[in-house]
């Protein structure tokens, strides 16, 4: 008929296929991911515009922690500087070609892992030198770096974004845990946003960028306001993210 309904089993995306039938004939367009469905409403994300910006995050854990988790939403337009990050001996970059390195110390790792003009869920779990890499809450792959660990003085400031590789698209609800995370624990909170945050004694930062100015708030009752460097006007720099909390981890789809 002319109208119809659709009550979609999950959330995800979802291909929308048109039929048109009439005395001339018949014909047919599929649109591939035409549908979005989120499992919460994201609001807004921050935009990176490849102008050298970063977050300067204050280290939201003692200098030697040993183990933590960072976790965020990206939809990066180009791979370069996609999701990378400088942490003292612990960094991570993105090459045009969609390579992922993993740094840590004298160890490290590539990996193709950053999709462009899609929103997905990345993780980096530090454990005692084993650094995880996750896309929406699968394992993707390890660095093994145990031989050169050392117990660890982080420095004061983590810097999302770098100067050297700047990035150029969106990210939204960033995270950062005093614990590692496996796939069972990103499953359990990566889909939806953080309920009472303040409740929660490993969450160390978290970033909704539900603002429309100003420094990025820490939600998580830790006072880790991120300072944001070299964003243009605040009217530039914030979005409102379709595509976030899209994961289906019930397989309906």
């Amino acid at each position: 008929g002319q109208f119809s309904s659709l009550v979609p089993p999950a959330p995800g995306y979802y291909d929308v296929t048109l039929q048109t039938f009439n005395n001339a004939g018949s014909d047919m367009v599929t649109k591939n991911r035409a549908l979005c469905v989120s499992n919460a409403d994201a609001k807004n994300g921050l935009v990176f515009a490849g102008n050298d910006e970063s977050l300067e995050i204050p280290r939201p854990f003692a200098a030697d922690q040993e183990s933590f988790t960072i976790e965020w939403w990206m939809n990066p337009s180009v791979y370069a500087g996609a999701g990378a990050f400088t942490f003292g001996d612990l960094s991570t970059n993105c090459t045009d070609k969609g390579y992922y390195t993993i740094t840590y110390k004298t160890k490290y790792l590539n990996y193709y892992l950053p999709v462009t003009n899609q929103w997905h869920h990345y993780a980096l779990v530090f454990d005692k030198g084993k650094i995880s890499i996750y896309r929406d809450a699968e394992l993707k792959t390890t660095l093994n770096a145990t031989s050169v660990y050392t117990k660890p003085t982080w420095p004061e400031v983590f810097n999302f974004g770098r100067s050297d590789s700047p990035f150029n698209g969106y990210i939204d609800e960033l995270r950062m845990w005093s614990e590692a995370f496996d796939a069972s624990k990103f499953q359990a909170v990566c889909n939806k946003p953080i309920d009472n945050a303040v409740s929660h004694d490993n969450l160390c930062v978290y970033y909704d960028f539900n603002q429309n100015g100003g420094d990025v708030i820490d939600r998580s009752g830790n006072g880790n306001d991120a300072k944001r460097v070299n964003f243009g006007p605040d009217g530039d720099a914030w979005l409102v993210s379709p595509g976030v909390f899209t994961l289906d981890f019930g397989n309906d789809i």
